[in-house]
């Protein structure tokens, strides 16, 4: 009758083991890939509504920027920001949000209302 090698026992242990540790930090690494994914596409969207939140606060305040094609809006904006008077307003808004303490979450608009 034929007898097992014990190194060779040992050796398909040990490998067995080790098959299963791969497994293991390859589940583990997609885990990971998981959540990077999950935290980029937050990110993204969060970026996404701001800019639409913001394009919607031009539209209400200049209901006739709708007339316009994207470039004629982009040009006018370039326009306008270029202004002294502006660029002074967006320090100064910047340098009054700095001097506010950093709220715990995101600032509600119901908040702004008033």
């Amino acid at each position: 009758m034929y007898q097992s090698n014990p190194e060779l026992m040992k050796l398909q242990q040990e490998q067995f083991s080790v098959e299963q540790q791969l497994k293991q930090l390859q589940h583990k690494q997609q885990r990971l890939e998981n959540r990077k994914s999950y935290y980029e596409k937050a990110d993204r969207k969060k970026r996404t509504h701001r800019l639409c939140t913001i394009a919607g606060t031009i539209e209400s305040i200049a209901p006739d920027i709708k007339l316009l094609t994207l470039p004629e809006v982009n040009e006018l904006m370039e326009t306008i920001l270029r202004l002294p008077s502006v660029q002074q307003a967006i320090q100064s808004a910047i340098q009054n949000h700095e001097k506010e303490e950093p709220s715990i979450g995101p600032v509600s608009s119901e908040r702004h209302a008033d």
